[in-house]
């Protein structure tokens, strides 16, 4: 998927739960007709924050909550609101899970849970609904040595996001700080 120059969001490809496209080479416009100021692609689903609001939208595979937006299912082939009604700078989707991080630098995450890979201590092994990262038992950052590193490497490709963008942060407690 991409933006195009007048912030219209387009996706191509294999369906593949990532988004409205069945296989098309050409790329297609997602319904709706809203405008878009960034978008994120994983491995089974697409995610986008609309330029009005900074609220984020995910579609795709909804597979243990991938897309945040309160259920395990079903998979949605058009854009739905994640829940909370937050406005979002960034999000990042991995295999299992999904992290986000909110205007006012907090770090929150959703999707499967299996071994604490969100990060978050007494979250379900399936959560549809982000939560905030600093949940952590003890307040600190979790260990990022499980599934693969898979925490640690959205919180990495979150990071590095920002920095691209001119932004420097660094993690402190579960938060970003600049």
């Amino acid at each position: 998927c991409g933006l195009k120059s007048d912030s219209t969001l387009w996706c191509w490809g294999d369906w593949d739960f990532r988004g409205p496209v069945t296989s098309d080479s050409a790329p297609v416009q997602v319904p709706g007709g809203e405008l878009w100021t960034s978008v994120t692609t994983g491995p089974w689903n697409t995610c986008a924050i609309k330029s009005t609001d900074a609220s984020l939208w995910c579609w795709g595979d909804s597979y243990q909550g991938h897309l945040g937006n309160g259920t395990t299912s079903p998979d949605q082939a058009t854009p739905q609101a994640v829940t909370g009604g937050h406005a979002w700078l960034t999000s990042v989707q991995t295999h299992d899970s999904a992290c986000g991080i909110l205007n006012d630098l907090s770090i929150w995450c959703w999707g499967a849970q299996n071994s604490g890979v969100i990060g978050v201590a007494d979250a379900p092994s399936a959560n549809p609904d982000p939560l905030p990262l600093n949940r952590i038992a003890g307040g600190g950052l979790p260990s990022t040595d499980r599934d693969g590193g898979t925490l640690n490497g959205a919180l990495l490709l979150l990071a590095g996001a920002l920095a691209a963008a001119g932004v420097f942060l660094r993690l402190h407690k579960g938060s970003l700080a600049k």
